[in-house]
This record gives C-alpha cells, sequence and structure tokens, in this order.
C-alpha cells in the first residue's frame, strides 16, 4: 500500500511540476527566451561536425591545427564570459543579447565566406579569416547565451514568480531543455546543408536563422518599451535573500 501511495504522490508531483513548466511558456517572454537558449546552442554546436572537415580539405592543415582553432574559440568564450556576467549584473541584459545575436549573424556571414561576399572576396577562403571568425563567434556566444538566464528571472519575476528556488528550478529546466534541443538540432541541420549544398551556403543559413531571432528579440524589447511593462523586477525585489529569515549558529 505505501508503495502504491508513494508512486501516485510521484506521478501527482511530476504532473505538477509539468503544468507549471508549461504555464511558464506561456509568458510570451519567457518563450522568446527559451527560443534564444535553443539559438545559442545551435550556434555553438553547428560547426561541430562540418568545420573540420571543411578546414583540412580547404586548406590541408593537420588535425593538430583544427584543435588550435577550436581552442581559440573555446578560449575567446571563456576569456569574455566574467566581463559578460559583470556588465548583466549591472543591468545590462537585453542590450547585450541583442548586439550578441546581431554580431554572431554578422560573423557567420564571414565563416567561409558567404557566396553573398563574392564580389569582395572573389571567391577566396582565408585560414587568417577563419581563425578570427572563431575567436569572435566565442565571444558573440557568451555575448547571446550568458544574460539569457537572468533575463528569464527577470521575465518570470515580472509575471508573478517569487524569486526563489523553485523559479530558479524551473528556469534551469527550460534552460536546459531548450540547450539540448539546440545540441540536438545544430549538428543534424549543418551537416544537412552542408552535403545538400555546401559549407559556405550552410553558414549563410544561419546568418539568416540569427538575423530572424534577433528581429524577434528586437521586437519583442520594443513593445515591452512602448507598452511601459517593465523587464525586471525593481533591484530591492531582486537581491531579496533566498531565506526569509537567517539561520542562528550558536
Amino acid at each position: 500500500m505505501s508503495f502504491i501511495l508513494l508512486l501516485v504522490l510521484t506521478n501527482e508531483k511530476a504532473e505538477a511540476q509539468a503544468a507549471n513548466f508549461l504555464a511558464l511558456l506561456k509568458i510570451p517572454g519567457i518563450m522568446v527566451m527559451f527560443m534564444l537558449f535553443v539559438l545559442s546552442s545551435l550556434t555553438m554546436t553547428y560547426l561541430d561536425p562540418v568545420l573540420s572537415g571543411w578546414m583540412v580539405d580547404t586548406f590541408s592543415i593537420t588535425t593538430s591545427t583544427v584543435g588550435l582553432i577550436f581552442v581559440s574559440w573555446s578560449a575567446a568564450y571563456a576569456i569574455v564570459s566574467p566581463l559578460i556576467g559583470k556588465l548583466v549584473d549591472k543591468g545590462y541584459v537585453f542590450s547585450i543579447m541583442l548586439f550578441g545575436v546581431f554580431s554572431s549573424a554578422l560573423i557567420f556571414l564571414f565563416m567561409a565566406p558567404s557566396p553573398l561576399l563574392d564580389f569582395i572576396f572573389h571567391k577566396q577562403t582565408y585560414l587568417w579569416m577563419v581563425v578570427v571568425v572563431c575567436v569572435l563567434e566565442g565571444i558573440s556566444g557568451a555575448l547571446l547565451y550568458i544574460p539569457c538566464y537572468q533575463a528569464a528571472i527577470n521575465i518570470a519575476g515580472v509575471n508573478g514568480y517569487k524569486q526563489n528556488v523553485q523559479t530558479y528550478g524551473l528556469v534551469s529546466g527550460m534552460m536546459n531543455s531548450g540547450y539540448a534541443l539546440g545540441s540536438l538540432a545544430g549538428p543534424l541541420l549543418s551537416g544537412y546543408l552542408t552535403d545538400k549544398y555546401t559549407f559556405k551556403w550552410a553558414t549563410t543559413v544561419m546568418t539568416f536563422v540569427l538575423m530572424g531571432m534577433g528581429v524577434v528579440l528586437a521586437l519583442y524589447v520594443t513593445i515591452m518599451k512602448m507598452t511601459g511593462r517593465p523587464l525586471s523586477l525593481p533591484p530591492e525585489q531582486e537581491t531579496k535573500p533566498l531565506l526569509s529569515s537567517p539561520i542562528n549558529q550558536s
């Protein structure tokens, strides 16, 4: 009997959590953030299955050199992350994301580079440009991804969700779900487009995907500003401690 009761209670708890998650996603701003979670992960994993092979075929470089180029991407992300975190703490959340998504779109245009830029590069490809683009993409990826969590927390707060562990858990679960979805879609999409067309057109498609998401984010922020609706809680509520009363220490 205890085992059956435990199963029933566990099932009810899971259903309640799923309902809370769906209710959170029904908020327009949260849905926009979820899309950004997916896109930021997609951006980070998009080139994983195709970039190395394309560089080896195009520049005849060794796999060790390819590894160093990928390290430059990760190193750039790691170096700028603390600085971006500081800026997010100061309240520059949506401005950072807007700059990140549009800069990332522009950077992808120069990766191969895009056939749309043949009038400038005359179908020539340069290894130094790929290295620079990878570094810049690591920076823009941090600009896009890092502020998303705080933005989602802020939007949940202004829509009535308490700033507590439960809300943080819901937002964290949404972020991880979006990241996993983007990690799945990124390699599949880039591999398909590269096989179907070319690597240059695959990166060009990613440019337009990022531009489209940038427009959606810009429209959302503009509408919220024009209608006078807040994008974050007042500072005194944002810094409210999780524990309502201090813990007595002996």
